[in-house]
């Protein structure tokens, strides 16, 4: 019915808004169902050997459009050399794609999404980061925890029963992997005007900042706080002498390649 092109405006949003709900609905039936046989030791595993990377890449195509939509930007860096896995496929993007779709729905419009991978001797370590509201430290560790949703305000604003995390831990496990989350905590400012307020409100010592802000750049930030006397370590992708240069003239006191 939405590819109608004669549907009026109102019930295409109408139609919209069940199918979203519907989406949902499933979701949740399907995380019970998972959660059931993960505990009941029913789950199957029908592994062979998968590229991890390509296994990244198909999940990107998942949230592809909410990243384009949001004005994300996926920061992209495979550069694990050894990146084939003994692993279920199917199982394996699922816990990928919804690392992916957590980091999309809790990054702010402009925010980052880092995607790498590495190699510690013989293991595989896959990241998936966000620019979001962080985690509070006492709730961390409740995190993988069935049911467990964290703070109220998550819950009213993203709904679900809060197994998702606790399923994905379950599967990576079952491939003698391990499932990890961290985070410095909610605060972590996400734009230049944040920033500047935080500083304002309270004493900083340091500063670390991102140089692409949804309002600006990590530059302004450092503009406004090196009259203070407040030092600071650029992050950055870009690591030109001219990128070098322009964070020393803005009073960053050295910059920080993020690879």
């Amino acid at each position: 019915m939405k590819r109608r092109p004669d549907l009026p405006e109102e019930l295409r949003i109408e139609i919209g808004s069940l199918r979203r709900n519907v989406e949902l609905e499933a979701k949740l039936v399907d995380d019970l169902l998972d959660m059931t046989r993960i505990a009941r030791g029913r789950v199957s595993l029908h592994a062979k050997v998968v590229n991890a990377h390509e296994l990244i890449r198909r999940s990107l195509q998942l949230v592809q459009k909410e990243i384009e939509e949001t004005g994300l930007d996926l920061l992209l860096s495979l550069r694990a050399k050894r990146h084939e896995l003994w692993a279920d496929p199917t199982r394996l993007q699922q816990v990928l794609a919804n690392l992916l779709q957590n980091a999309v729905k809790f990054t702010p419009e402009g925010g980052n999404i880092p995607v790498r991978t590495s190699n510690d001797g013989d293991t595989l370590n896959i990241v998936v980061m966000d620019t979001g509201i962080g985690i509070e430290q006492e709730v961390l560790p409740r995190l993988f925890v069935p049911f467990e949703r964290g703070e109220r305000t998550v819950t009213r604003k993203y709904g679900g029963l809060g197994l998702g995390l606790s399923i994905r831990k379950s599967i990576v496990e079952m491939h003698n992997g391990a499932l990890t989350a961290a985070s410095e905590g909610t605060g972590a400012a996400a734009s230049v005007a944040e920033a500047i307020e935080i500083a304002e409100r309270e004493e900083i010592d340091l500063l670390v900042s991102d140089l692409g802000l949804p309002d600006g750049t990590g530059h302004d930030v450092m503009r406004h706080l090196k009259s203070r006397g407040i030092k600071g370590i650029a992050l950055s992708g870009f690591g030109q002498q001219e990128d070098v240069t322009r964070s020393t003239a803005a009073g960053f006191e050295a910059p920080w390649l993020n690879p």
